[in-house]
């Protein structure tokens, strides 16, 4: 898969999960202890998530881990995503936005 539908994929997958979890952007936020307009910006596919963002979002919305496609399983959450995608940007991020 491209890079562009990958990021499309975790995006979408992100939305829904905070959307089924019943929280705004900003909420979420919070909760990941990142800004709101990064939360819009990954869900718009402005900015790629860092992993550790990813990891965060699945503690805060109870997304199931899963092994993802080195099992030959589809990622079933934000960090699986991101962890098997080659345009996640795994380094370690000093500051938060």
């Amino acid at each position: 898969m491209s890079r562009m539908p990958m990021l499309e994929l975790f995006a979408g997958e992100l939305r829904r999960l905070r959307g089924d979890a019943g929280l705004s952007q900003e909420a979420l936020g919070e909760r990941v202890n990142y800004s709101a307009s990064l939360v819009a910006a990954v869900e718009q596919c402005r900015r790629p998530p860092r992993e550790e963002f990813a990891q965060r979002c699945d503690e805060a919305l109870r997304a199931p881990r899963s092994c993802g496609s080195s099992c030959g399983t589809w990622p079933t959450s934000a960090a699986a995503l991101a962890s098997t995608s080659t345009w996640c940007r795994a380094a370690p991020s000093p500051t938060r936005d």
